[in-house]
């Protein structure tokens, strides 16, 4: 599952390891991309569905805000913000942007089978695409997660993505970060040695150690610990693993504090 699918990297990826992908994403001009690389592999279209939505665990319809190309400025396009208290994006201003509409759709509207990996790269509106997928954890094998985690300036946004966490710990997941420094600095394995190859167990833990005790400490929980002290950038990459699957699944944490 391919929530904010951009030009289709891990879609295209993932289809070429023999999976098959639910994608969403909502802009057009990425799509475009996305759907070249699919029609350029023969056979991947098959093993392919595209949803042009957002994922939000309410319906209606949402505002994107997507940075305008300019032939004489050097950009970094594939960023897309939605509108509202949780949204950013990356270096641009609102007037460098464009407006695109989608409509919402659920997680749990599309999905009826166990899922390899659920990867979200949502700028900024983590919680709600996993409390859109609340039936698909309850209901079915969710093995992997990957979260391009945004820190939100709002409050509120904030108390959701440290419950979303805290959540999926009790559920059984074990995390790991890798900060963009660490990603960049990373020597993939050489091209015919990538069969059974991992690189999780090397990444650092997330709750630290260090976050852990000042857990214990200062009265907060592993995973409040770990925002506030381990995630030091403006987003950076969380890995989880379900490593406990006798977790006992609970309701889905609310969005409120």
């Amino acid at each position: 599952m391919d929530v904010g699918g951009n030009f289709g990297w891990y879609t295209l990826y993932s289809i070429a390891l023999g999976c098959r992908v639910f994608v969403v994403e909502p802009i057009p001009a990425w799509l475009e991309i996305l759907t070249l690389g699919v029609s350029l592999n023969p056979g991947f279209a098959t093993r392919l569905e595209i949803f042009q939505n957002v994922v939000y665990p309410e319906p209606g319809n949402f505002t994107l805000r997507v940075p305008k190309p300019e032939s004489h400025r050097h950009m970094h396009l594939g960023m897309t913000y939605m509108k509202g208290s949780a949204g950013k994006i990356k270096g641009y201003s609102h007037g460098e942007t464009y407006s695109v509409i989608a409509s919402a759709i659920k997680i749990d509207d599309l999905v009826r089978s166990d899922l390899c990996l659920l990867k979200a790269d949502v700028e900024g509106y983590e919680p709600q695409v996993l409390r859109a997928a609340q039936r698909v954890f309850a209901e079915h094998r969710v093995f992997s997660i990957q979260l391009e985690m945004t820190k939100s300036g709002n409050a509120q946004q904030t108390c959701a993505s440290i419950k979303m966490l805290e959540h999926l710990h009790a559920l059984g997941y074990q995390f790991k970060i890798a900060g963009h420094s660490l990603v960049d600095a990373t020597k993939l394995p050489p091209v015919g040695k990538w069969r059974n190859s991992s690189g999780f167990s090397t990444l650092p833990d997330f709750p630290s150690k260090a976050s852990r005790k000042r857990a214990s400490r200062n009265g907060h929980t592993p995973m409040h610990e770990a925002y506030s002290s381990d995630f030091v950038s403006f987003s950076t990459n969380l890995f989880a693993i379900r490593v406990n699957w006798t977790a006992r699944v609970s309701q889905w944490p609310t969005l409120g504090c």
